[in-house]
């Protein structure tokens, strides 16, 4: 009677997990997913700021031949607002003479922020 309750309770042990093993796997697996999630939501941040950038230097190289054709640049500290993949933009532009040859445009972008997010440094040949 004895021995045959000892090859039950062994017969059972064997069918399944145990309470204890799958909280472990429960918990490693969530940790994995979390950390995952985690990467995940920083590469979408990433991508995020990239693509704004690389509007905003669109914008200012389309900005920068704008003004050289135009040869309107040349007012002091002139300001722009543009929109450029649904996400407002604002642009400004300042020049330099460097010599009797050359000057200068800087074109800077903003999004929101007081520092640009991007900043654009352009010769032009004086005629």
């Amino acid at each position: 009677m004895k021995m045959t309750r000892f090859i039950n309770f062994q017969l059972n042990k064997e069918k399944g997990f145990s309470l204890v093993e799958v909280l472990v796997s429960l918990v490693i697996i969530s940790t994995v997913a979390i950390s995952l999630f985690v990467e995940l939501s920083k590469s979408e941040s990433v991508h995020r700021e990239l693509l704004h950038k690389s509007f905003a230097r669109e914008l200012a190289i389309n900005l920068f031949n704008e003004l050289t054709i135009l040869k309107s640049y040349r007012e002091p500290n002139a300001s722009l607002r543009k929109e450029f993949g649904g996400i407002p933009f604002t642009l400004s532009s300042e020049y330099q003479v460097l010599d009797e040859q050359y000057e200068l445009l800087v074109i800077k972008v903003y999004k929101q922020e007081k520092t640009p997010i991007y900043v654009f440094n352009g010769l032009s040949k004086i005629e």
